[in-house]
Formats: structure tokens, sequence, C-alpha cells
């Protein structure tokens, strides 16, 4: 973990993940509120595999004068209930 302190998202996220990731931090760098459940869809590294959806979560790290000092990510892979309730609705 301490190696990645040193990275910007975009040198340990695949392309697709890393801007709306960055946007999310962002934000709650800003506004100093959580960003909850962020829906991301992303071409599926596998041929043939489709799209895998995330959903994406950030949280302000609060530093001794309870500004955001750092973010807290949470990323949730829901592919499978994406596609169960897409098959429901055919």
């Amino acid at each position: 973990v301490e190696t990645l302190l040193l990275h910007q998202l975009e040198e340990v996220l695949p392309a697709e993940l890393a801007p709306p990731i960055e946007a999310a931090r962002r934000e709650v760098m800003a506004t100093g509120q959580s960003v909850l459940e962020r829906s991301i869809a992303l071409t599926a590294a596998e041929p043939g595999q489709g799209e895998r959806h995330l959903l994406a979560s950030a949280h302000p790290v609060l530093d001794d004068a309870g500004r955001p000092g750092s973010v807290s990510l949470v990323l949730q892979d829901v592919t499978d209930r994406v596609r169960a309730e897409r098959m429901r609705e055919l």
C-alpha cells in the first residue's frame, strides 16, 4: 500500500477506470462529502466478456484539522447483478 501512495491513479488503474475515479476523488476533496455508489461500466479485459460494471464510492479521510486530507476509495464489482437484472427485463 505504501508504494501506491506515491503514484497517481492513472499509473495504477486501468486507463478506462482512472478518469471516473479521479473525478470522484476530486469531488470528495472539494466538498468534503462522500460520493456513493457511482456506476462505472468498463470493457472487460478478456475478449468476449462484454462489459464489467462497478460501483465506486469515495469517502473523505480527515486530517487533524477536520479537513479532507485524502480519500478512501471502494470499488464493488456488480457485473453479475447487472446482467441478472437485464435478463429479467427481457
